[in-house]
């Protein structure tokens, strides 16, 4: 038996009896002795009862008005930014048919100033440049990438749609600039709990899709010192461990009275009393945070309860309702038709470009009234504007 592996799995025990408490028997904090586990904030043993997993499932995934091509856009932003406040409340839910990443840079920039966070820290993104050229702000190179995939969605959600395998789908998300395979890996894995199925039946599957972290790589090299350094490797031992779960929760009751069954998650996506290999995977991860923490070390995240997460909404709200809208952007004919105007002579546009300068450039309304201003034009009697 490998010493190792049950701490691992006695930690998944404490974890996870930590939200039964909570959440199925309604008990009040402290729900665990350990100190560790009273002051700072783990992930849950199941994927799907973390909070931006839950809302991501139950806003898109299981929205049966939202298509598949709005589903597989909205999955993509939330887990870039993967703090839940930003794709509900901040960006809203998104239409790629009609996206615009300037008004999106905009809304954002002026949270920013306000001091409002738009990202969870939870996993690092990648620092390189969608365009090495634009604005280097990390916000706005992510939202020239959405900007690509609005303007290609059917043709990228077909291609990720005809993949025969979760890895398959998994290295198609890759080819896109800034997504690397962990963050592929979760958008890949939020996509298998959508209804109707995003996939083929067979591939909405917890136990198809192996991608490994940083930190369950540093985890695994703890637990099994003899290991090879090879990715292959890292993932047979998280399918080894996977395959040892039974036993070594059995081994975990008889010594210490531990009853996983009693406490396990049974409505999860993968169905039964036992793990999938994604939470084996994401659990070492958690481990590791904890051991780290144990010896003194590590970042520190601090767990706050629902009344503090209240109160820290309740002043971001406060924050929020003293920033400004950001204005609205229309092409020139759509504000055209608004204000009821004919426009003579449009010498406010751009005349050698005039189908695209009035046609699909977006501008506000300000700036439609000073190109209005210096062109030939004729209000009708009930136009909006003097």
């Amino acid at each position: 038996m490998n010493e190792k592996l049950l701490e691992y799995f006695e930690f998944i025990y404490d974890r996870q009896l930590i939200w039964h408490k909570k959440s199925v028997l309604n008990e009040a904090a402290p729900w665990s002795d350990d100190k560790l586990f009273q002051t700072f904030k783990f992930c849950n043993i199941y994927r799907e009862l973390d909070r931006v997993s839950k809302v991501i499932d139950e806003t898109i995934c299981k929205d049966p008005n939202m298509g598949f091509e709005q589903k597989f856009f909205n999955i993509i932003a939330g887990r870039v930014f993967n703090l839940d406040y930003t794709f509900t409340q901040l960006t809203g839910i998104l239409d790629p048919s009609n996206f615009n990443h300037k008004y999106y840079e905009d809304l954002l920039d002026s949270k920013i100033k306000k001091g409002v966070g738009i990202w969870n820290s939870a996993y690092t993104l990648t620092q390189m440049k969608y365009d090495a050229n634009y604005r280097k702000e990390k916000h706005a190179q992510f939202l020239l990438l959405f900007q690509y995939i609005a303007d290609n969605i059917s043709f990228l959600t077909r291609g990720m749609q005809k993949s025969k395998t979760l890895r398959e789908a998994t290295l198609k998300l890759c080819n896109l600039p800034l997504i690397g395979e962990f963050l592929a890996g979760e958008i890949v894995q939020d996509l298998t709990y959508c209804r109707p199925f995003f996939f083929a039946n067979e591939m909405n599957d917890d136990n198809d899709l192996c991608t490994v972290g940083p930190g369950t790589i540093k985890a695994i090299s703890e637990t099994f010192p003899e290991s090879s350094t090879d990715t292959n490797a890292f993932t047979r031992l998280i399918i080894q461990t996977h395959a040892a779960q039974k036993e070594y929760f059995r081994i975990l009751y008889e010594q210490k009275g531990k009853n996983w069954k009693s406490i396990a998650y049974t409505q999860a996506n993968t169905p039964g009393v036992f793990l999938s290999i994604n939470n084996i995977e994401s659990a070492f991860c958690e481990k590791r945070k904890y051991d780290n923490l144990k010896s003194g070390n590590g970042r520190k995240r601090y767990y706050r309860d629902e009344q503090e997460l209240k109160d820290l909404k309740e002043k971001k709200d406060k924050k929020e309702s003293s920033v400004k809208a950001p204005a609205k952007l229309k092409s020139s004919e759509e504000w055209q038709k608004q204000f009821n105007v004919a426009i003579i002579d449009p010498d406010g546009w751009d005349r050698e470009n005039l189908e695209f300068s009035f046609r699909e450039e977006l501008i506000t309304k300000k700036e439609f009234e000073s190109r209005l201003s210096r062109s030939t034009r004729t209000l009708y009697p009930n136009s909006k504007l003097s």
